[in-house]
């Protein structure tokens, strides 16, 4: 079903068993980005415990396996009666349906692979999570944020380290909403040593140049 009389338009219901059973929370739009494992979060005792989520009307869910936007993600517009294959939930958003996803993956385009590979990218477009860690050598798209409604614009802090911890770039863009469009604009300090391709609307590929 695409939506329920008993969950309230722009809000979801999370259940802690499958089919809108067990105990259950309803959030909103104004709670933000939800952090279930943070274990000075109230709501930390059911990290991992939601199992099917309710959708009001107007209502889009964003769902990820751990924090720091890592593991599986999900994106739904409509109540699922069985959420469990996204193998835990830990951090969730709920958004109006005029939202859309940040999706970002990193590639090392250094032309020998750079002197202290693998390398990857560290992304943070949300305060309320921290860093999303993403390593070259996958085509893997990750989710990295929510934009749209009141999340007209995130300034995203990027860097790049190797293998041995040592960053090898630093810097920040802006991933802006323009008219439903998704779009990233470098800030001036965005690193040199990088580029970023704009794909599908809200995909990114970050690219590492060079070591310097």
């Amino acid at each position: 079903m695409s939506s329920s009389k008993n969950t309230a338009p722009g809000t979801a219901t999370f259940f802690t068993q499958t089919n809108y059973e067990g105990d259950n929370l309803n959030f909103s739009a104004a709670d933000g980005v939800i952090d279930l494992q943070n274990s000075n979060s109230e709501y930390y005792p059911y990290n991992d415990k939601f199992d099917s989520v309710e959708l009001g009307e107007n209502t889009k869910v964003y769902l990820w396996q751990h924090g720091g936007f890592a593991g599986k993600s999900q994106v739904l517009e409509q109540s699922d009666p069985d959420i469990t294959d996204i193998g835990g939930l830990s951090v969730l958003q709920v958004t109006s349906v005029n939202t859309n996803g940040i999706y970002v993956r990193f590639r090392n385009d250094i032309p020998d692979g750079g002197s202290d590979k693998p390398y990857a990218l560290d992304i943070k477009v949300s305060e309320d999570i921290g860093n999303t860690n993403i390593s070259e050598g996958t085509e893997e798209y990750y989710l990295v944020g929510v934009i749209g409604d009141e999340y007209v614009e995130h300034v995203a802090q990027v860097s790049v380290r190797g293998k041995s911890g040592v960053y090898c770039a630093n810097g920040s863009c802006y991933f802006k909403d323009d008219n439903g469009d998704v779009i990233c604009e470098k800030h001036d300090d965005f690193p040199t040593n990088m580029d970023v391709v704009e794909g599908e609307n809200g995909y990114f590929t970050f690219i590492l140049k060079s070591e310097s």
